[in-house]
This record gives structure tokens, C-alpha cells and sequence, in this order.
């Protein structure tokens, strides 16, 4: 049996510190809510998935509208 080639360790891929925060979402990250309300996009996303029936592939789709949702709602208090 052949042996597999042995892997290239010259390349050195640069870590985070553990002083960087990674963001919980992507859109999160963009600065347009603060965390509470990101939690409140969380547990709506959830449920625009649940009611999809979990099926996977459109958690953007749900984060994004759930987001609209959130914020449209806050529009109409204001």
C-alpha cells in the first residue's frame, strides 16, 4: 500500500487572539442591532424555521427576515 504524501506545514495560517470577539451572525456583525435585539432575531429566526418544518438551508433567509421584522416593528413604536 502506497503511502499518502506527507503535508506541507511551511504555510502558517495566522490564528484570532482570544481578545477578538467573534460575532454570533454574520449580519449581527454589521452593526445595524445591538445584542439584545440580536436575540430577539435569534428566537424569530428559530421560529420562521421551525415553521418550515427545520428543513435547513435558509437560515439567512429567516435571520434576514426576521431582522426586517424586528425593525419594522421598532419603526412603528417610534
Amino acid at each position: 500500500m502506497a503511502k499518502s504524501p506527507r503535508r506541507r506545514t511551511d504555510t502558517i495560517i495566522p490564528m484570532r487572539s482570544t481578545n477578538e470577539v467573534e460575532p454570533r451572525h454574520p449580519v449581527a456583525s454589521a452593526g445595524s442591532v445591538n445584542d439584545a435585539s440580536s436575540d430577539l432575531i435569534a428566537r424569530r429566526a428559530f421560529e420562521l424555521y421551525s415553521q418550515r418544518g427545520c428543513k435547513h438551508g435558509h437560515d439567512l433567509d429567516d435571520w434576514l427576515q426576521a431582522e426586517r421584522e424586528l425593525l419594522s416593528a421598532e419603526v412603528a413604536i417610534a
